[in-house]
């Protein structure tokens, strides 16, 4: 066969042919047959070739079934020497590897709602709703034991309702019917208050706070598997203190072992802990409403918790904002009185805030908190939880080597938080340059032109040839971007296949995605970026760009 075919012509024969075999199945050459060929190349040629196929198939839609089958013609051996890399040679590395794809195929596959949660929301937010149209027409008040604590009290609103009902009703019966009817009614209002308490609802929303637990379950919520240690002393701390204080520096990331929390308790590890809800509110956001707003919002917050009080943990985060404004007596009185107001309460606040005043450390306030100091992750974590946060949000980002290092580095030394940072950085890749102001600011020339004679004809010519060219160039733009985008979907199933293939041991397939296609698709989107300005890379220049955004 070499012989008949130039040798220079040989290496672009076999890669044609070996692409149409994969794309038709060609029926007249076997794999066998195809191989043996394939074999015949020398190290220069098997990189010429498997980079030829790799590179005609890459863009077509059924490249995964295309790659497969191209994974089962090329020998091993000759792969791993191209490559020069034997990955599976040591059990202790493939061991390492495995659960590296193991754990990042779970991140990446998203979160599956079974049938039963779905019909438990589904349940849960039509009974908001009826408590919702209750409280609009007032009926809630009647029902509600908390508006009437003393037995006498219950007794005369009850006594009210009936009145009303009476006179409303009563006129109305001209039948012997009516009567029972109106009788009916008043027993099912007995009825109702006594069964009130006990079929209330929990809580869908509390109002100005975000239910994390709903957004776990949703999918919404990332949860970085950070520090274990940590989150099982909050844990064990909150059933026992149920009142704690995370205390820590500017970027340690206690938000996000709340979150980390948040998850532990839907999933049932700690039992002491089952079936609570965890709802958030930065205490900022109280504290910069207007004066009579954020007189009621404690208030509505409790009462929204009526009947399920001791399943509802609340977190108030930047609790500084509290500390330092008339709401510390209001939230105070509150914290004293759980069975009323507020049983679980979670305060993050930072330790240069809380130590801004001395005073405040050993206040009346302050002791009622079981404080909980949270130091920095380490660096060896703290990557695994970046990673983590890439795949979970924007898994076919690109991300260059040490990328991950310099932001740890610089997050620390700006005190923000590096999931905060990384997050930023995320929002920047997805942002897409526009030309529209240009393109109205030249529109705006243009109708100046035609209402004033002084301009030039070869001036309003030129305004019209940059308005055409701004106009073309965002048209090209946009069909880059959509190319773009698309391609860094193509990254993320590529990784999520090679991992895969990892686990089951699929080597050549792992080869000819991880080392090859992926690498191969990660230049061709990066090219497209730089025509239409777009980050598609984490790297050093920008974070540092995102950084002097963040801090100017």
């Amino acid at each position: 066969m070499i012989n008949k075919i130039n040798q220079n012509n040989f290496v672009p024969y076999i890669t044609e042919k070996t692409v149409y075999h994969i794309e038709n199945k060609y029926p007249w050459v076997s794999s066998s047959s195809l191989t043996k060929e394939i074999q015949s190349l020398s190290p220069t040629q098997i990189k010429q070739f498997v980079d030829g196929v790799v590179s005609q198939i890459l863009f077509k839609k059924n490249f995964l079934t295309l790659i497969e089958r191209f994974s089962q013609i090329i020998p091993d051996n000759l792969l791993e020497k191209d490559l020069k890399a034997n990955i599976f040679q040591q059990i202790k590395t493939r061991t390492i590897l495995q659960n590296e794809a193991k754990h990042d195929l779970e991140i990446t596959k998203g979160k599956s709602i079974s049938l039963k949660q779905r019909i438990d929301s589904g349940t849960h937010k039509l009974l908001y709703s009826l408590e919702k149209w209750l409280d609009f027409f007032g009926i809630a008040e009647y029902l509600n034991p908390s508006e009437a604590k003393e037995k006498w009290q219950k007794t005369t609103l009850l006594i009210g309702l009936y009145s009303l009902l009476c006179t409303t009703l009563i006129p109305l019966a001209s039948t012997i019917a009516s009567p029972i009817l109106i009788y009916g009614i008043l027993l099912g209002i007995s009825a109702l208050t006594l069964l009130y308490p006990y079929v209330r609802p929990m809580p869908y929303q509390i109002p100005h706070m975000t239910n994390w637990t709903l957004k776990f379950k949703e999918g919404d919520l990332f949860s970085a598997p950070c520090r274990k240690n940590t989150v099982d002393n909050i844990a064990s701390n909150l059933s026992t203190h149920k009142h704690l204080l995370l205390l820590g520096k500017s970027g340690v990331g206690k938000t996000s072992l709340i979150k980390m929390l948040t998850k532990e308790i839907v999933e049932g590890t700690y039992p002491e802990l089952q079936g609570k809800q965890v709802f958030y509110i930065n205490a900022a956001n109280i504290e910069n409403s207007d004066s009579s707003t954020k007189r009621q919002v404690l208030n509505q917050i409790s009462a929204c918790m009526e009947g399920h009080r001791e399943n509802i943990i609340l977190v108030f985060d930047e609790a500084h904002a509290i500390y330092q404004s008339p709401l510390q007596e209001q939230l105070k009185t509150m914290l004293d009185d759980p069975k009323s107001h507020f049983p679980y309460v979670i305060a993050i606040t930072t330790e240069e805030e809380y130590k801004k005043d001395p005073s405040l450390t050993q206040s009346p306030f302050a002791k009622r908190f079981k404080q909980i100091d949270i130091q920095k992750a380490p660096k060896e974590e703290m990557l695994k939880i970046l990673k983590s946060k890439l795949l979970a949000q924007a898994p076919g980002l690109i991300v260059e080597k040490e990328a991950f290092l310099h932001l740890i580095e610089q997050a620390e030394k700006h005190s923000i938080c590096p999931i905060k940072l990384l997050t930023e950085c995320i929002q920047k890749c997805q942002e897409i340059p526009l030309k529209n102001f240009e393109i109205e600011t030249l529109k705006t020339k243009l109708l100046i032109s035609d209402s004033e004679p002084v301009y030039a004809l070869e001036e309003e010519n030129k305004l019209i040839h940059e308005l055409s060219q701004l106009q073309d160039q965002q048209i090209e733009n946009q069909k880059i971007t959509s190319i773009l985008f698309a391609h860094r979907e193509q990254i993320a199933e590529i990784k999520q296949e090679a991992k895969k293939s990892l686990l089951h041991l699929s080597k050549r397939k792992f080869l000819l995605l991880n080392h090859i296609a992926l690498p191969m698709l990660e230049k061709a989107v990066n090219e497209e970026s730089k025509k239409i300005g777009i980050h598609s890379t984490i790297d050093r220049a920008l974070i540092d760009e995102t950084l002097s955004k963040i801090f100017p």
